[in-house]
């Protein structure tokens, strides 16, 4: 068997299959083929350049319309849910750094203003994949209703953005 042979039996499967089906074969030969090589059934792993390259997709954003449509729909929701999704909407963090996040990774004190307007953004650390951390930008609305939340759940008695708004 040579490289050849199975980049030719790639190419045969590969019709009709989709990218990610395809990245996935090429995955488990070349799983397969270094475990016969760590158990010396062949002499050197027979891969020379088999995969194509995946183009990486962009992520979808939402549109102005989009954005309003969720804000207007979230009113209707509950405090918890309503804060949630103002959150995401306002942040872009990813659904792991929001589920990890603690009333104490949100820094009251420490806030920035967006080019010459005055609209403040607070900070909040989270703990991102591989275990960094990464700080992020909050706006007021979404602090305004996570902090609601708070309040009515009883895990804080008083609700620090009030003194932001003077």
């Amino acid at each position: 068997m040579t490289s050849e042979n199975v980049r030719k039996w790639i190419n045969d499967f590969s019709i009709h299959k989709k990218t990610n089906t395809i990245a996935l074969v090429h995955a488990t030969l070349s799983t397969f083929f270094q475990f016969c090589f760590d158990e010396e059934y062949i002499e050197r792993v027979k891969k020379k350049r088999w995969r194509p390259q995946l183009s990486k997709s962009l992520p979808n954003y939402l549109d102005e319309y989009e954005f309003s449509r969720i804000k207007l729909i979230s009113e209707q929701l509950s405090t918890r849910d309503k804060a949630i999704i103002l959150f995401f909407l306002t942040s872009g963090c990813r659904v792991s750094e929001m589920s990890a996040l603690n009333i104490i990774d949100i820094n009251m004190d420490k806030h920035t203003k967006v080019r010459a307007k005055d609209i403040r953004n607070w900070l909040a650390t989270l703990s991102v994949k591989g275990l960094k951390i990464r700080s992020i930008q909050l706006k007021l609305t979404a602090l305004k209703s996570f902090y609601q939340y708070c309040i009515e759940e009883n895990k804080i008695t008083h609700n620090p953005t009030k003194k932001a708004e003077s």
